[in-house]
């Protein structure tokens, strides 16, 4: 129906609209399940360079130590990170390995209090459209969790039961949540990018409520959709790790067996530690449907997979190396997304069709642009009036005509372009809420 003749952002918007009459279709009878992890974000909006001068200022003579092992340790290694991101002019995450850091960051930048997670901000989303969801809240903090849209079809799965989030009470936090700091900065006139510094050394976020596994292991029809990620979110591996990873496996066994029709979608996050990375493609990747990621990510795991040479096949090629990683994974769908453009590879007699696939894929970029937009999760009508309206990024547009002239849409690939926010109020989750429009439609 959407042939390469078809010109313009008509063929564009015709989409966006048909997604939008996806979404209000499925909101009405799917549930979708958020796992696993839930944390508590500082976001706060720097100047890098005056960021980076401070930091310096503060470490003295001390010297970058840690960042040769993804690990910001010293002030020192801090401040290498923000004059990396600025100078590369990308995004990225950077666990945080030392107390002392974190509190330099509380002392010196005040910030915003919001909901982190993808688990979270996936339930978040969907709930803001009207879905019906569950996200695991390991932690009854009503800190953390009151920071979520106060949906009357969103329940917290906490170790004290299920609360809905709409009839949420203030009661004693049983404990902190786990703070990741979050620094937004301009790295060009255009683009606004961010820095992730997560600090959990002990791996606190790395528990599932026994009140989640049994929210989700009940019997419904449609089947649910379960969305997981965070194993991306330890610094070291630990016994804790090991044991999550064993619990999530579990847990996965059963909701097969239960919601046989299901689709569970794993977005796989970026790791520093290659021996978490190969636990989770072994453990948990065989037991999903559909797995997601950035292209830092993709590169990172081409390289685990042992074919690097499809890492600098990424920018020129990625329909082929979307093709080969899903094939090598064995998964129904694997997804690349960009800040221009989104590409996915499916199985030919997998559970989701190509048709379907490209409305949730325009869903997932309108949902991004929304949030980045309004700085939160967007309604269903505000879908309609502020996302569709955004013109698609024209270097996605030119991504998708040249993978459609060389025939690539004929062997299970689908891509669409996203849209371009020029000045966005916030760039923190947008690719939880692009997870969030998947699979909502899926």
């Amino acid at each position: 129906m959407f042939s390469s003749t078809m010109k313009g952002g008509n063929r564009w918007r015709k989409l966006a609209e048909r997604a939008l009459e996806q979404l209000v279709k499925n909101a009405s009878d799917r549930t979708v399940h958020c796992g696993y992890t839930m944390n508590t974000d500082v976001v706060t909006v720097v100047d890098p360079a005056t960021l980076a001068a401070q930091l310096r200022e503060s470490a003295g003579a001390t010297r970058a130590s840690g960042v040769s092992n993804g690990v910001v340790v010293t002030l020192s290694d801090l401040a290498e990170v923000v004059e990396k991101s600025v100078r590369e002019g990308l995004g990225s995450e950077w666990p945080v390995g030392e107390a002392s850091v974190l509190e330099w960051l509380r002392s010196h930048l005040a910030g915003q209090l919001r909901v982190g997670g993808t688990g979270a901000q996936v339930a978040d989303n969907v709930s803001a459209l009207g879905f019906a969801s569950i996200v695991n809240a390991p932690v009854a903090s009503y800190r953390q969790l009151a920071l979520l849209t106060p949906s009357s079809r969103l329940w917290l799965a906490t170790p004290h039961g299920l609360v809905l989030r709409s009839s949420l009470r203030s009661t004693p936090d049983d404990e902190p949540p786990v703070y990741h700091f979050i620094l937004e900065f301009l790295a060009s006139a255009r683009v606004a990018e961010r820095l992730i510094l997560p600090y959990d050394p002990d791996g606190r976020v790395l528990r599932i409520c026994d009140v989640f596994i049994e929210a989700t292991l009940v019997p419904m029809s449609p089947p649910p959709r379960l969305v997981i990620s965070g194993f991306n979110a330890p610094v070291l591996e630990s016994e804790r790790l090991m044991a999550f990873i064993e619990r999530v496996r579990g847990h996965l066994l059963r909701y097969r067996s239960v919601h046989p029709g299901a689709i569970v979608h794993l977005e796989l996050g970026k790791s520093h530690r290659a021996s978490i990375r190969r636990r989770v493609l072994e453990e948990v990747v065989p037991l999903v449907d559909s797995l997601g990621m950035n292209i830092e990510e993709a590169v990172q795991l081409v390289r685990d997979l042992d074919i690097d040479h499809l890492a600098a096949s990424l920018q020129e090629n990625p329909a082929l190396v979307c093709r080969e990683v899903r094939s090598a994974l064995g998964v129904s769908r694997l997804n690349i997304h960009s800040p221009a453009w989104t590409i996915s590879a499916l199985a030919l007699e997998g559970p989701i069709g190509e048709e379907m696939e490209r409305l949730a894929l325009t869903a997932g970029t309108l949902l991004a642009a929304a949030r980045a937009s309004l700085g939160r999760s967007p309604t269903l009508e505000e879908l309609h009036s502020i996302a569709v309206p955004i013109p698609v990024h024209p270097d996605g547009v030119a991504f998708v005509e040249t993978l459609e002239q060389r025939g690539w849409e004929d062997m299970g690939v689908v891509a669409i372009p996203a849209r371009q926010v020029l000045h966005p109020k916030l760039t923190v989750g947008l690719g939880d809420a692009f997870t969030a429009g998947i699979v909502a439609v899926i």
